[in-house]
């Protein structure tokens, strides 16, 4: 106890008696019970304050829950489509249609009335039934080609398709919708539409909207993932992006059996920031989705905290008020307290002010510390005890401490309490200091200080907050956010707008603080009324309107004001209106578009039922009146082009043009090079836009009576690379664009089409009177088996069917076709077919109705699908039965010619051989006759000569040995010798015999060759008999011995054979022929082998193989052709071979060849021992090659 208190005491006269003890235990008493009742107090406000919190989080959770469960029933409902739903027809009819591009506009028309009807839908993916990605609303297929099997919904009912990560940065969540097609076997799914739902359109801001007064109240959509979940939205304290973040059960206090369960659980513990919170979840049906709402702890206990506060507060000043009141009650026993008692006093105090939160204490006048709490202790680690009786700067060295005693004696001496905000080491502090009159004239002062750092941090963190919506209003795109004030008076002013102000229009924001005349300025003056009425009705609610202004660029635009009225008044009693204004010019181009693209849609389609009402002509015009009325002109045209690409035809105004403006007269019929500019997009072959007619220096004039121009529109419709038709519009009352030419052009195309459909129509029904009027009938099959029909031409009647009987299959085409035709005929048509022939024709016969053939001339065309695969056959089939009776009677008698002149040729062939034969024959007969007799002689003179010439010799002998012997002296005989000498007498001696003996053999050997001459020849005797057939080769060998001795080596083989009945000269003529060529195919040296033998009982073979050239595979079945030959010219004549054949076949054998190209040939000849004679006009059988 500070000694300078207990000075400034008064001394107390009196003995303190038993009233005043009495007091102070009933004071005591009541501080206990005053203690204890706080605590309870206390304890009540924070359960009270948590029992207030849970129950707030689990109606907002329930809610939130139900508010989702409704919207995705909703969403459920609104996108399942009936059997017979538009979105389905759409589907169908793009997925048969054979030229895709016609169905496209119509399908994405339809899946852009969809998208209208959902907001929230982003995109919509078409799929087919097996789930592979047809088309899209949006420029860009999905990242996924296929839909998976689990998102595929059965039955009607439209599916979830939990939340996903669509792009590096969106995230998406959808509905697949089965797209049903009603059929005679009740409906069937043909495919799936994926309704992509953007969650920043509603979900996120609905799950971000807290519907009470909170700093920290927040709503979290979790989905359960193991020991972690998910975090589906946006974090208000977080900058992770959804499905980015995964919250850790465990380390939230949570459990994966709680995220389990279907009850809504109260689950205190831990967020995303580890912050300490109050949490309720509650699960959302029909999905694993949990609503979580949550606030941190301390702001659920913050009433409890001020409350409990206040109630200390309140106790202590009691508390105080009662110890004043004692003091001045006890004024008499004063002086006789004791020290003891009052140090009792000030401990009691001592302890009550010890359980006040923070730090309390009582200074004196000085600033010096009386009395200090505990709290000292605990939030700044000071011994109270040491505190007493010094200064803050004595306890605080520094500014800091300065600064605290200097606001003790400010207060003191102003005598009014203060509160004060202090920082320490880091830490904020809010300090309540107040004076406390004291009986000695000089005051005390009494403080509580709390260390408020956390509600300084967070104050920090919302002005952080304030800070960072300003900059988020200031760099909002194509907006502003604003605040507005209305006066007593009814004034309005700006109080506040963002810098966005400068980027929709041409002034600042400060220019509009500072003047609001500048926003009136640049409001349609069309529009002020209603302004004026909407500003009334908004003094009750919020202001909500589109504007059209002018912008910053100059342009007029449509900005959207919507402000919300705060309640009640500010201090200076003025309306207060906090709002967005937000460019939605483009949103409302878009809408605008988008009824545009629905006006063009329904027009498009209503073209057709106009068509079938409308005379061709009227048509036209109708359709110039639609092209008018989308593009919002005055007068409208359509021109033909001719075939010839350069003249045009003119062949509609619209009703309007023709009733209002254009009176000019025009000629059916002129070149597109006298045309103005509208023919510009002929020339061209593309749009047309004139914004300035006037101005343009390219025009040519208009003729009297001809509708002024101001604006135009001009479009060529092709096809087929050929320009077709001009149709165009004109006098917009504002410039066109590039809508208004796809405005046209969709309904030139669309006119063109129907137009085109129509004489094609009327083409068709001529045509069909044309084939029923012609001869041919015709015919469409089916490429299934049996060629099914699918359409027969009414005259077919004549053949004795009907064509539904046809159509039926009774009978099929293919029964009608003839048997032995049919093979064919189907061989024929898959060749076709697999070579990918457009048309082709066939002939075959075909069975009429009565069971008589006809010959027909089918005329067929292909018809195939997309991938080029043929799909069905038409025919145009006419009666050929004259022609192919005249055919055949034609093709007979060529024949029966050509077989004759054969036989002419043959004939005359074997003729010239005979003739040439029989020349040879003879011939050779008159030389073998001629040669007979010299041969005779000279034989019988060589024997008569080497008689003589022995006997000369004997005599000549005789006389040398005589005259040697008898007279060696003779002067004669040694002219003699020399004579013998000169004359070789001794070699001539020796040499006369064997030269005598080689002319025999020389002579013998004429003798033979003439033999054969006449063996060969035997001209005159064409008899048959038996022949040796070896005889005849080795004869012919004979003859031919000098002309294959230079180039082969013959080598017999023969077998044994009997003799066999021939014409032996006609033998031995093939075997000369034979045994030529075998010789002429070899080039330098070779071999020819003739070998024989036994065929069969009753047949012979001779074979003749050389190892010469041999002959070509394509030659091998012409050979025996007459005068066909593959030698040089001069060589041979190509009859041979065909003689050959002809001797062989007359006499009822045959000829087989087979041949190696460089290895050689054989001719095998087969002949009958016995065969009957064969007259000379035999047909020969054909030869057997190989």
């Amino acid at each position: 106890m500070n000694t300078r208190i207990r000075q400034t005491l008064p001394a107390n006269p009196y003995h303190m008696g038993f009233s005043s003890a009495y007091a102070w235990r009933w004071l005591l008493v009541a501080a206990l019970g005053a203690g204890i009742l706080i605590s309870l107090v206390c304890r009540h406000f924070y359960g009270e304050a948590r029992s207030q919190a849970e129950a707030n989080l689990s109606i907002i959770a329930e809610l939130k829950a139900h508010e989702l469960e409704r919207w995705l029933h909703d969403q459920r409902n609104g996108m399942m489509q009936p059997s017979s739903g538009a979105l389905a027809q759409a589907l169908f009819s793009w997925q048969s249609a054979e030229a895709r591009t016609e169905q496209d506009a119509a399908l994405r028309e339809t899946l852009s009335f969809y998208l209208q009807r959902h907001a929230e839908a982003s995109r919509i993916d078409l799929y087919d039934a097996s789930g592979a990605f047809l088309t899209s609303s949006a420029p860009t297929p999905p990242a996924a080609q296929r839909l998976p099997e689990a998102d595929r919904p059965g039955g009607d009912q439209a599916g979830l398709v939990d939340f996903y990560l669509h792009g590096p940065t969106r995230y998406r969540l959808g509905f697949t919708i089965p797209l049903r097609l009603k059929t005679p076997d009740g409906p069937r799914t043909i495919g799936f539409a994926l309704m992509e739902i953007d969650p920043t359109r509603y979900l996120y801001p609905f799950l971000q909207t807290w519907p009470l007064h909170s700093r920290s109240g927040e709503t979290v959509l979790l989905r359960p993932a193991g020991d972690e979940a998910d975090v589906l939205n946006p974090l208000a304290r977080n900058n992770a992006k959804p499905l980015a973040r995964r919250l850790n059960l465990r380390k939230a206090g949570l459990s994966a059996a709680q995220l389990g369960t279907t009850q809504t659980i109260i689950a205190p513990g831990l967020d995303y920031r580890g912050t300490a919170v109050l949490r309720v979840i509650h699960p959302v049906a029909g999905t694993t989705w949990k609503i979580a709402t949550k606030i941190d702890t301390t702001e659920v206990y913050a009433p409890a905290l001020r409350s409990s506060l206040g109630v200390g507060l309140f106790t202590l000043i009691l508390f105080l008020a009662c110890l004043l009141w004692l003091r001045q009650h006890h004024a008499r026993v004063r002086a006789e307290a004791s020290a003891n008692a009052l140090a009792e006093t000030w401990g009691t105090l001592q302890r009550f002010i010890d359980h006040l939160p923070g730090t309390a204490y009582v200074k004196d006048h000085e600033s010096r510390v009386l009395i200090a709490n505990a709290g000292f202790k605990t939030l700044l680690g000071l011994d109270p005890a040491a505190m007493i009786g010094k200064r803050s700067n004595e306890i605080f060295p520094g500014a800091f401490g300065d600064r605290m005693v200097a606001d003790d004696l400010r207060i003191l001496a102003a005598g009014k309490a203060e509160r004060v905000e202090e920082s320490f080491n880091g830490r904020y502090y809010e300090s309540t200091k107040f004076v406390i009159p004291l009986d000695t004239g000089q005051p005390a002062l009494g403080g509580i200080t709390l260390d408020v750092t956390q509600r300084h941090q967070a104050e920090t963190q919302l002005r952080q907050r304030e800070a960072q919506l300003r900059r988020l209003g200031d760099n909002l795109p194509e907006g502003f956010i604003y605040q507005v004030a209305q006066t007593g008076d009814g004034t309005r002013r700006f109080l506040y707008a963002s810098s966005g102000v400068e980027r929709i229009f041409s002034f600042t924001a400060a220019d509009l603080l500072a003047d609001m005349r500048l926003f009136f300025a640049q409001l349609d003056p069309a529009q002020l009324p209603a302004v004026r009425e909407e500003q009334l009705r908004s003094l009750d609610g919020d202001f909500d309107m589109d504007l059209r202004m002018r912008r910053r660029d100059g342009s007029w635009g449509w900005i959207n004001f919507h402000s919300r009225r705060e309640p009640g008044f500010d201090e200076n009693g003025s309306i207060i209106w906090n709002g967005l204004a937000l460019d939605i010019t483009r949103q409302r181009n878009d809408a605008a578009m988008l009824a545009l693209q629905a006006r063009r849609a329904s027009a498009l389609l209503a073209l057709p039922a106009q068509a079938d009402r409308l005379d061709e002509a009227a048509f036209m015009a109708h359709a110039q009146d639609v092209a008018e009325q989308l593009t919002d002109s005055q007068i409208a045209f359509i021109h033909f082009v001719n075939d010839d690409q350069e003249s045009i035809e003119l062949v509609a105004w619209s009703h309007n043009t023709l009733s209002h403006y254009c009176t000019a007269a025009f000629n059916a019929h002129y070149p597109i090079s006298q045309a103005g500019v509208w023919a510009d997009a002929a020339r061209q072959k593309r749009p047309v836009i004139i914004n300035d007619y006037a101005g343009f220096a390219g025009k040519h004039g208009l003729p009297e009576g001809h509708s002024p121009l101001t604006r135009l529109v001009s479009v060529p419709v092709l096809e087929g690379g050929l320009l077709r038709m001009m149709a165009g519009v004109g006098n917009k009352a504002e410039d066109y664009t590039e809508t208004d030419v796809d405005s046209v052009q969709l309904i030139a195309n669309e006119t063109w089409r129907i137009v085109r459909k129509r004489r094609a129509e009327q083409a068709l029904r001529q045509a069909v009177q044309v084939v029923e009027a012609s001869p041919a009938v015709c015919f469409r099959w089916r490429l299934d088996p049996g060629w099914p029909a699918q359409y027969v031409s009414e005259n077919v009647r004549r053949w004795g069917y009907e064509p539904a009987q046809l159509v039926a299959g009774t009978p099929g085409f293919a029964e009608m076709i003839h048997p032995d035709d049919l093979p064919r005929v189907g061989t024929e048509v898959d060749e076709h077919l697999a070579k990918g022939r457009a048309s082709y024709t066939q002939e075959y016969r075909l069975r009429l109705a009565s069971g008589d053939y006809i010959w027909v001339s089918d005329l067929t065309t292909v018809t195939r699908d997309e991938a080029g695969l043929p799909v069905f056959i038409d025919g145009v089939l006419t009666d050929i039965s004259e022609r192919k009776r005249h055919e055949n009677q034609i093709t007979q008698a060529l024949s029966e010619s050509r077989a004759l002149s054969k036989r002419l040729e043959e004939a005359h062939n074997q003729l010239l051989q005979s003739e040439k034969l029989a020349a040879i024959g003879q011939l050779a007969a008159g030389v073998a006759h001629e040669l007979n007799n010299p041969i005779g002689f000279v034989h019988s003179n060589l024997g008569t000569l080497g008689e003589y010439s022995t006997a000369l010799i004997e005599i000549c002998d005789a006389y040398t040995t005589l005259i040697e012997d008898q007279h060696p002296d003779c002067p004669q005989l040694e002219q003699i010798r020399r004579i013998k000498e000169l004359q070789d007498y001794n070699f001539l001696r020796a040499d006369i015999f064997p030269l005598l003996e080689e002319s025999r053999e020389g002579l013998n050997r004429v003798r033979k060759i003439v033999q054969d001459l006449r063996d060969f020849s035997r001209a005159g005797k064409h008899d048959w008999d038996f022949a040796d057939l070896h005889k005849g080769l080795d004869s012919t060998l004979n003859i031919l011995a000098n002309e294959l001795k230079y180039k082969c080596t013959v080598r017999k083989a023969y077998g044994s054979i009997p003799e066999v009945r021939c014409a032996i000269s006609q033998i031995n003529q093939v075997f000369m022929n034979l045994l030529i060529n075998a010789a002429q195919a070899i080039e330098t040296t070779g071999e020819i082998v003739i070998s024989s033998g036994i065929e069969e009982p009753g047949q012979v073979w001779i074979s003749i193989r050389d190892n010469g050239q041999g002959i070509p595979p394509e030659h091998l079945n012409r050979i025996f052709e007459p005068f066909f030959t593959t030698k040089p010219v001069g060589v041979g004549t190509g009859l041979g071979l065909s003689l050959v054949f002809g001797i062989i076949s007359r006499h009822k054998g045959r000829i087989d060849v087979s041949s190696t190209p460089g290895q050689g040939t054989e001719f095998r000849i087969v002949l009958p021992i016995d065969p009957p004679e064969a007259p000379a006009s035999d047909a020969p059988h054909a030869p057997e090659a190989s």
